[in-house]
């Protein structure tokens, strides 16, 4: 059986950006809790680009704010 590699590769920043985002929609819809840290592969996102701190904060700013965009996006149920 091959197995699937799971490795980013280097990206500029602002594909870096929008892919935390959109991550962050995906990790709602997966069920995860709210949390950038428990998301492994924004981790690796994160800290294999090379990117300063300010960087890796808006990041994991992005993928916060886009789960609860797509949590707010929900019907409500009773």
């Amino acid at each position: 059986m091959e197995k699937i590699s799971t490795t980013i590769p280097v990206i500029d920043y602002t594909t870096a950006f929008f892919t935390a985002a959109v991550m962050g929609t995906k990790a709602f819809h997966a069920g995860l809790v709210c949390a950038p840290c428990v998301d492994k592969e924004l981790e690796k996102l994160v800290y294999t680009n090379g990117f300063d701190h300010a960087q890796r904060c808006a990041l994991m700013t992005a993928w916060t704010d886009n789960w609860h965009m797509a949590n707010a996006n929900q019907p409500f149920k009773d």
